[in-house]
């Protein structure tokens, strides 16, 4: 793969993350089924993007863990075996 694709594959992961982010952020209109609904399928958007990449080996399992990680699918786990992956804060995934 290219640095090109890889950087492709990085900006999609981070559009998919901010574009959570934001709709989660939300606060003043939070409280309304659609935008509940949105954040929701944003989250999964995300979530089974970085799945999808991993699973065709074009991310390590740590990258698709730090967006897992940054969109709220995953809580802290101690011990994280994954010293390398930015997701880990002190030894916590």
């Amino acid at each position: 793969m290219t640095n090109e694709e890889k950087k492709r594959i990085k900006q999609m992961l981070d559009y998919a993350v901010k574009s959570y982010k934001e709709m989660s952020n939300r606060e003043d209109v939070f409280d309304k089924p659609c935008i509940k609904i949105e954040a929701a399928a944003r989250q999964s958007a995300a979530f089974n993007l970085a799945d999808a990449l991993y699973q065709h080996k074009f991310i390590t399992f740590e990258e698709c863990c730090e967006v897992w990680a940054k969109v709220g699918f995953i809580d802290s786990a101690e011990n994280c075996p994954y010293k390398k992956c930015s997701a880990n804060k002190n030894g916590k995934c």
